[in-house]
């Protein structure tokens, strides 16, 4: 079942892009940046829940990178199951969409989940009370093939597992990077501290993020214990009287840039000391490891540093 937003041409290999490399022709991949809605979010995470707590789900999967693509194959390989897909039924906000388009489209607010059959009508309805399509677009099979039809056409059949988790996994080439030279104490340029200090003090590095997060609401549903500013953010888990979870997204680029290894070990330092700030015992980090080509040696040579840090 498709759950969510419409599907749009936004986001259309955005997760290749994303280790792309960039030139001139830039603007030619502005269409690969998705565009986010936070209501519409909103709405299909309460919908979500809502539904969760009924017992409907069986699986569920957003539709992230690689779209309907990615979410389709990973919950049939993790479930050893067949999936088929009817693209024909799938809600889409632009006209003449190809197959290629719908599967690999990263439009937001977007997830696909398997259903108990009898659960049907009252999943239906809790999506259509808030506002988000419903559509029922495939069905499992137990032939562990992922087929996908479009205007009644078989566009795709392959199997299933050879695409998820029985992939080949990459083991490319890398290079140590290379690190730069010392710098000198002579080769700092001169200049008056006041005047550098109010430089420092205006860069983006250093500046205030007001601007940021006072253009979003803060205080919904009052469960905001420590407000934008601080180290992390707080939040009260509601119904329970003494608990609260933080978070806090932390990472310094010019040094990982000069030293991955070193700038890998600083960023969940320093992640862990905005959440011990608060009062919070760390339990958990993910990452989002932003780099260029891996396909070059040098590039990957970050990637791995980073990831040992």
């Amino acid at each position: 079942v498709y759950l969510g937003a419409k599907t749009g041409r936004d986001g259309v290999g955005g997760a290749t892009m994303a280790s792309a490399e960039f030139d001139d022709k830039i603007d030619e991949k502005r269409p690969t940046v998705q565009v986010g809605d936070p209501f519409t979010e909103k709405c299909l995470l309460e919908a979500c829940l809502e539904l969760m707590a009924s017992g409907a789900v069986i699986a569920i999967q957003d539709m992230g990178a690689a779209g309907l693509t990615c979410s389709a194959v990973e919950m049939g390989a993790k479930g050893d199951l067949g999936i088929e897909l009817d693209l024909d039924k799938v809600p889409v906000r632009e006209e003449r969409m190809s197959a290629y388009e719908m599967m690999l489209s990263e439009s937001q607010e977007r997830m696909l989940m398997v259903l108990r059959p009898e659960k049907e009508k009252e999943a239906e309805a809790i999506f259509h009370k808030w506002g988000l399509d419903f559509a029922i677009v495939g069905k499992t099979t137990d032939d562990l093939r992922f087929r996908v039809l479009h205007q009644g056409d078989e566009v795709a059949n392959l199997p299933i597992k050879d695409l998820g988790d029985q992939a080949p996994e990459y083991d490319r080439p890398w290079a140590e990077p290379k690190k730069p030279a010392p710098l000198a104490a002579s080769d700092a340029p001169q200049a008056d501290i006041a005047e550098a200090l109010l430089k420092l003090l205006g860069g983006p590095d250093l500046s205030s993020r007001r601007w940021v997060w006072e253009q979003y609401d803060t205080l919904i549903q009052g469960n905001s214990l420590q407000l934008p500013g601080g180290d992390a953010g707080v939040v009260r888990v509601e119904g329970h009287p003494t608990k609260a979870l933080a978070f806090s997204s932390d990472v310094t680029p010019r040094y990982c840039e000069a030293d991955p290894y070193e700038g890998g070990k600083q960023a969940v330092a320093e992640c862990w000391r905005n959440l011990t700030a608060t009062g919070a015992l760390p339990l958990a980090a993910t990452d989002n490891l932003n780099f260029g080509n891996p396909e070059r040696p040098e590039i990957m040579g970050q990637l791995v540093g980073a990831v040992k840090g």
